[in-house]
């Protein structure tokens, strides 16, 4: 079962990817007919451009996938860093279109904004995969209808082994509190925090949610939410961070705080990892950005040069399990 007495915050995003080992997708090599709603197969060397900011972990591990993958492919993927800005990716989309380039990988710096300018791309005749990051407000797993494909996680999915890992920390259930993302994409940070609770209840866990509160996916934020949330409710027994920085900074607050409280988080990374292994940590689930990357340019470029508009399977995602001390091994750090 699950309770919820109070909730300190309006839930958004991310900003955070685990390939065990990267399950790509084969999609159908060049023929000699014409599938229903495609072009003819490309024979032409692909022209591809990607959109990824570069400065952070996350996405410069998706951009090094994408780049080892295109040069598996004998593809050239030249990238524009937007820098998180709006703007300067509304300019590069531009740029984009004025190169006539055959096709964009896109990993959004505001998942709503995004749609304009994936409609735009479209317009122009230019096939557009978004990785990692949603475009649109819609259902996360019903990608934008001017998409090739969304690769990505699915978040619920991890929400949901997130929620089953505080049910093995916490077996006699009680308060927990929540420390959620915030920024774009308000529909993964909701799958996450909903496929956490699915998770925990399938599991037969009894928890109550007496507290949320944003941490915008930065360790510090999340270090003042949880010391807030310990001070004003120190029967708190488990904290579910949807990051690992995030959780990193709430593992800090209750050391502080002498709290014995469990800490849950979410995406493999290098400090999450670290974390678990030193104790501070319970458990997290692994995201692979570097092979989400690779999965993301290999789709695309099957796609092409089928001569396809649309990827065999619009919303393509890959396992992320669930890693405490017993199998931390099973997690290599992308990012």
């Amino acid at each position: 079962m699950f309770g919820s007495t109070k909730s300190a915050s309006h839930p958004r995003w991310v900003v955070a990817a685990a390939l065990g080992a990267v399950a790509l997708l084969v999609l159908s090599g060049c023929g000699s007919t014409k599938a229903s709603g495609s072009k003819e197969p490309a024979t032409k060397s692909l022209k591809l451009i990607s959109m990824v900011t570069t400065g952070a972990p996350f996405p410069a591990s998706v951009l090094a996938g994408i780049q080892k993958q295109g040069k598996a492919e004998g593809v050239s993927i030249n990238n524009m860093n937007t820098k998180f800005d709006t703007s300067e990716e509304a300019t590069a989309v531009q740029n984009v279109i004025a190169q006539k380039v055959d096709g964009v990988i896109l990993m959004a710096n505001d998942g709503a904004a995004a749609t304009t300018l994936v409609k735009q791309l479209h317009d122009a005749g230019i096939p557009v995969l978004a990785v990692h990051t949603q475009v649109g407000t819609g259902k996360f797993d019903e990608p934008d209808p001017n998409l090739v494909a969304f690769v990505t996680q699915s978040e619920f999915d991890a929400g949901k082994q997130a929620g089953q890992l505080a049910a093995a920390a916490l077996p006699g259930g009680g308060d927990i509190g929540i420390v959620e993302g915030s920024g774009c994409c308000y529909e993964a940070v909701k799958d996450r925090t909903d496929g956490f609770k699915a998770g925990a209840e399938a599991a037969g866990a009894n928890f109550t949610v007496v507290s949320k509160q944003p941490g915008k996916w930065t360790a510090d934020d999340a270090q003042a939410a949880c010391q807030n949330m310990v001070q004003a409710n120190p029967g708190i027994k488990l904290f579910y961070a949807q990051s690992d920085d995030m959780a990193a900074g709430c593992a800090s607050a209750l050391k502080k705080a002498k709290s014995t409280a469990k800490v849950i988080g979410v995406g493999g990374s290098k400090l999450g990892v670290d974390d678990i292994k030193a104790g501070s940590i319970y458990g997290t689930v692994c995201y692979k950005p570097e092979d989400m990357g690779v999965l993301a340019a290999k789709t695309l470029i099957d796609t092409l040069r089928a001569g396809k508009t649309k990827a065999d399977s619009t919303f393509i995602t890959y396992t992320t399990p669930a890693i405490t001390a017993g199998n931390v091994g099973d997690c290599t750090p992308q990012w």
